[in-house]
């Protein structure tokens, strides 16, 4: 309870005294008696310490919203605060996408003297009249060197199948190729070998077979230094 409403209270006690003092020198007392007086009191000081109960809830109920309107602000800024890193994060991303794409689309075609087209195929299956039909289309008079097994690659076939591999990465390194055009059929995990072979080489840049539109796709470069093209060349 504050100074204010102590002062009140005691405004109060004395103005009910004085009253019953007055009372008894004019001789009113007869007719009211003072515990009658003393009731009237008692009604006021009642109704006082409820009206300083409810001033005081009423306090404690503003402090509280109050308290939760500030925490309420504090979240909010807390929130902005955290977006920020992530929308930076996202601007970063789609810079660095935008410079990849760019990257690919300069690397697309024949970049270098001596291309060549390498059509593997370890499905039994042979891709290489599709691979020149899909040159052709695109104007590219390139030589194209095929690999095809008559049967699918097995775990006891696939040692003599990399050495082969092997063999013919030698004749084109011999013969002076510059860039190789890859196009792949066979298990995924074999590609993942094949990529391993190629790798630390010419650039062989790969082509993907888009089944919904059954032509191929050029997708990406297996580079002699792959780190150093994906970020030297991304950097902001």
């Amino acid at each position: 309870m504050d100074g204010k409403w102590l002062a009140t209270f005691s405004i109060a006690v004395r103005s009910s005294s004085a009253i019953y003092k007055n009372l008894a020198r004019t001789g009113y007392v007869t007719s009211v008696r003072p515990r009658q007086v003393m009731c009237s009191t008692s009604l006021a000081l009642l109704a006082l310490k409820s009206s300083l109960q409810f001033e005081w809830k009423l306090d404690r109920t503003t402090m509280a919203m109050e308290f939760w309107s500030v925490l309420n602000r504090l979240s909010d800024v807390l929130g902005v605060l955290t977006a920020l890193p992530m929308l930076a994060a996202a601007v970063l991303f789609l810079h660095r996408a935008r410079r990849y794409r760019q990257r690919l689309q300069e690397m697309e075609g024949q970049t270098s003297p001596r291309p060549v087209a390498l059509a593997v195929s370890l499905t039994g299956l042979d891709i290489s009249e599709q691979v020149r039909a899909f040159l052709a289309g695109l104007g590219m008079q390139w030589p194209v060197r095929v690999y095809c097994r008559g049967e699918e690659v097995s775990p006891h076939t696939l040692p003599v199948t990399m050495q082969q591999l092997a063999r013919l990465k030698h004749e084109l390194s011999l013969e002076g190729v510059t860039e190789v055009h890859l196009f792949y059929a066979g298990p995924v995990a074999l590609g993942i070998m094949l990529g391993g072979l190629l790798h630390n080489w010419v650039p062989v840049k790969v082509y993907h077979l888009n089944s919904l539109t059954g032509q191929y796709e050029f997708w990406g470069v297996i580079h002699a230094a792959p780190w150093r093209f994906s970020l030297a060349h991304l950097e902001v």
